[in-house]
């Protein structure tokens, strides 16, 4: 015996599945975790990322006055995708797949939260478009993010 409610129609199924995709594209964004470890000083900023592969992420953390970053690069961090803009007191990481986890060390006074800003943008969910602007950026810890 068939009823209505057994019978789900085309547009009704369409729409099922929008469903499902936008709440495993929800489900799936990443979550970035960033620790800060002092000692005399000197402070060991780690982020951590925890999200389904694959994925590839742009971190870059602001680093306000009163901190610096160490003169050599090897000192600065061990991740294999970094950069460091001293000028703009600015580092740059590269995470992904493989690389879930990068630090970096820096010499101040502080807590090392106060006057950060990190920003992360989700590579896999930009397109080619050269006009794509800051729309995908998100700051770590704001609402938005």
């Amino acid at each position: 015996m068939k009823t209505p409610m057994h019978r789900i129609g085309p547009i009704s199924a369409v729409l099922l599945v929008f469903l499902a995709c936008c709440t495993l594209s929800a489900a799936a964004a990443p979550i970035i975790h960033r620790e800060v470890t002092l000692s005399d000083g000197v402070a060991t900023i780690t982020y951590t990322v925890d999200a389904e592969q694959p994925f590839a992420l742009g971190i870059v953390e602001s680093v306000p006055e009163g901190w610096t970053f160490p003169d050599i690069e090897s000192a600065v961090s061990t991740a294999p995708y970094f950069e460091i803009d001293r000028t703009a007191r600015k580092i740059a990481f590269f995470v992904c797949n493989d690389v879930r986890a990068a630090s970096y060390t820096l010499t101040g006074a502080g807590d090392g939260v106060e006057g950060f800003v990190t920003e992360w943008v989700d590579l896999c969910e930009l397109s080619p478009s050269p006009r794509e602007g800051r729309e995908g950026w998100r700051v770590l810890g704001a609402e938005s993010a």
